[in-house]
């Protein structure tokens, strides 16, 4: 299949698909925008939001921090669920 006439073609476009994946994952794009709208979920409910509250003063953590561990948590499950991971 390779040959002189064709060789600057080698791997017919595999590399260049392989390290634009590798290097920018249209999957983490998609995935950290759906971090940030549970992260919004979360500030529009007011119970779910005091919930992340109370769980982060009694891990010592920033709040920031326990939100964005919920929301991350809260998108691997539905990717889980969804069999998209």
């Amino acid at each position: 299949m390779a040959n002189p006439s064709n060789i600057q073609n080698i791997g017919w476009g595999f590399l260049e698909r392989a390290t634009k994946e590798l290097y920018q994952p249209e999957w983490q794009k998609e995935y950290d925008k759906m971090v940030r709208e549970y992260i919004q979920a979360i500030h529009n409910t007011p119970e779910w939001e005091n919930q992340i509250i109370e769980k982060a003063k009694q891990k010592g953590i920033p709040v920031d921090s326990m939100m964005l561990l919920n929301a991350t948590f809260m998108v691997e499950q539905y990717l889980l669920k969804n069999d998209l991971f």
